[in-house]
């Protein structure tokens, strides 16, 4: 946050100043975006972060409001001041690892990254990044967008999904950058070769009809044709 407040940052930029990848940049900017603390402009494919001074004033407001809430004689204050100091104590036996030990699943190895695009990252490429995350269970990472983002997600495709135990209705869909593009190792373009491969030239294209305007029965069609597709490129990338 304190290099944003020098003025607009892109994605490469804070990438370069922290010394991190432009995909883990890039995710945690949009963390910030969706909790409000930031908003964007877009130059072409370049999008720039800043600061949302209005928002970021409110929840700072309301953090101070808990601290002092914290801080009072109140007696849910005190009670929680009395857990707290039991958990210490038995942090010993709460925590199995420590809380602060690293985690031991987690390697050094870098995740390789699949960039699912569809024009409105509204249906056909979140679908797809849902599969191929669940499909890898962490081994490796898909993120989904479009050149021209929807408000939100197709609200038939988040019925279908919703069908085979996926929640997709607090997913924003999300604008497509030069920086998603260069930092993944395989990007893919679902049913918009004219919108998107202007984006991403090299994309694999896999030919899918767009939900938009489509019954439930057609989306699961298309949404089990997704998850097919999905667990095929994962066994070709041997994960």
């Amino acid at each position: 946050m304190s290099i944003l407040l020098e003025g607009e940052c892109c994605v490469c930029e804070v990438a370069k100043v922290l010394s991190i990848s432009q995909t883990r940049a890039s995710r945690n900017l949009n963390i910030l975006y969706n909790a409000g603390f930031l908003k964007y402009q877009r130059d072409g494919l370049w999008a720039y972060y800043s600061i949302d001074q209005a928002s970021l004033t409110d929840y700072i407001s309301t953090f101070i409001n808990a601290i002092k809430l914290g801080f009072s004689d109140s007696e849910t204050a005190a009670n929680d001041r009395a857990r707290l100091k039991d958990v210490r104590e038995f942090r010993a036996h709460c925590c199995n690892p420590p809380c602060d030990s690293p985690d031991p699943t987690e390697t050094s190895t870098k995740k390789k990254t699949v960039l699912f695009i569809c024009v409105h990252n509204a249906g056909r490429s979140q679908m797809a990044e849902a599969f191929f995350n669940k499909i890898t269970r962490g081994k490796s990472l898909a993120i989904s967008a479009g050149p021209r983002p929807a408000e939100q997600v197709n609200p038939m495709v988040v019925a279908a999904m919703k069908e085979v135990g996926m929640d997709l209705s607090r997913i924003k869909p999300r604008l497509l950058t030069i920086e998603m593009v260069n930092s993944a190792d395989m990007a893919i373009t679902l049913g918009c070769e004219n919108d998107c491969l202007q984006a991403s030239p090299d994309a694999e294209n896999w030919a899918l009809d767009d939900p938009s305007g489509k019954s439930l029965h057609q989306i699961r069609e298309i949404r089990d044709e997704i998850k097919e597709r999905a667990a095929r490129l994962i066994q070709q990338m041997r994960l």
